[in-house]
């Protein structure tokens, strides 16, 4: 069985890096090279993961995420080039606007603006009772302290404050539904 090996650029190309990265590795003793000077690719990559600082992995998913934004950014390009050069050819445009649109929702799902909207229905479903059931409870655990006219004002306070929520909540859930649609 022969080990796979990569030049130190083609080692830097598969992970997204520049060649200087992989040459910085090298120096560092964190790859594993054959006797040609190739990188071993799966005995590096062990070792890259067993030296990893867990104190910089948000150093490290920027960078993935810049790189991939780039990435991104050439896709798009290519695509749009590619739509410019087939003029009149109304298919591949159309085709060329679904991958431009495909490309940026994986971006907008990649920096997290874009959720399922079961989920957030779900969450705020959820969280919603649980603030009724409590804001609900308030009155009757305050009533040993309060006079009667108290009470019946807290009551109807809180009566008021759940029915915004409610309101509030029932105008999410329908501005998601139409979202979906």
């Amino acid at each position: 069985m022969e080990l796979e090996t990569l030049s130190l650029s083609g080692f830097a190309t598969k992970h997204g890096w520049h060649k200087s990265r992989s040459s910085q590795l090298k120096k560092e003793g964190r790859l594993i090279l054959d006797s040609s000077g190739k990188v071993l690719v799966a005995e590096s990559e062990a070792l890259l993961f067993s030296t990893t600082d867990p104190t910089k992995a948000g150093v490290t998913e920027r960078h993935q995420i810049n790189r991939s934004q780039g990435m991104l950014s050439e896709a798009l390009t290519a695509v749009s080039d590619e739509a410019a050069d087939i003029i009149g050819n109304s298919s591949s445009q159309r085709r060329a606007a679904a991958l431009a649109d495909i490309a940026e929702l994986d971006r907008d799902r990649q920096f997290g603006k874009v959720c399922d909207v079961e989920i957030v229905q779900s969450v705020l479903m959820e969280n919603y009772t649980a603030i009724r059931q409590m804001a609900e409870q308030i009155p009757f655990e305050m009533k040993p302290l309060i006079n009667a006219e108290s009470f019946d004002l807290l009551q109807k306070k809180m009566r008021h404050l759940l029915e915004t929520v409610s309101n509030t909540a029932s105008t999410f859930a329908d501005k998601l539904k139409n979202t979906e649609q």
